[in-house]
């Protein structure tokens, strides 16, 4: 299998990131998996256009679930 290092289309990623509703479930879990991957909320601000702020919030929202979770 090869493996690609280059988008196709980039423009056409770039509208479709800035169209993605902020409150979707599916755009914060990939916003959360490219922290994880990425580990730099200011890089990921800057791929995803969400306020690193917002993203800090998220993780702490998923920490607070995990918590709650782990807990029962």
């Amino acid at each position: 299998m090869v493996m690609r290092k280059k988008i196709d289309e980039p423009e056409r990623l770039k509208r479709f990131i800035e169209n993605k509703h902020i409150k979707s479930e599916e755009f914060r879990a990939l916003v959360l998996l490219l922290v994880d991957k990425y580990k730099d909320v200011d890089e990921v601000s800057k791929i995803t256009g969400v306020p690193s702020n917002t993203i800090y919030n998220w993780i702490n929202e998923w920490n607070e679930k995990r918590k709650f979770f782990n807990a029962k």
